[in-house]
């Protein structure tokens, strides 16, 4: 099989999201980066469970958030 021939069939979309969810969490955010056939599926992929709200307020500019101690 060629090399076009392997490039070519991660542009359907049924088989790229077929892929990703084999892949762990570092192979994800690397194809996420560097890859625009995998970058939504891989981002999809990434973002569909989060273990806490942490890396989300990430997102946010500093001014926004502000921690408060709970006692």
């Amino acid at each position: 099989m060629n090399t076009f021939a392997i490039q070519s069939i991660f542009h359907i979309d049924d088989i790229t999201e077929n892929f990703v969810q084999f892949c762990d969490t570092p192979t994800l955010a690397t194809l996420a980066r560097t890859s625009r056939i995998f970058t939504e599926h891989a981002l999809d992929a990434l973002w569909y469970e989060l273990a806490s709200l942490s890396h989300l307020l990430t997102l946010f500019p500093n001014k926004l958030i502000t921690k408060t101690e709970h006692h």
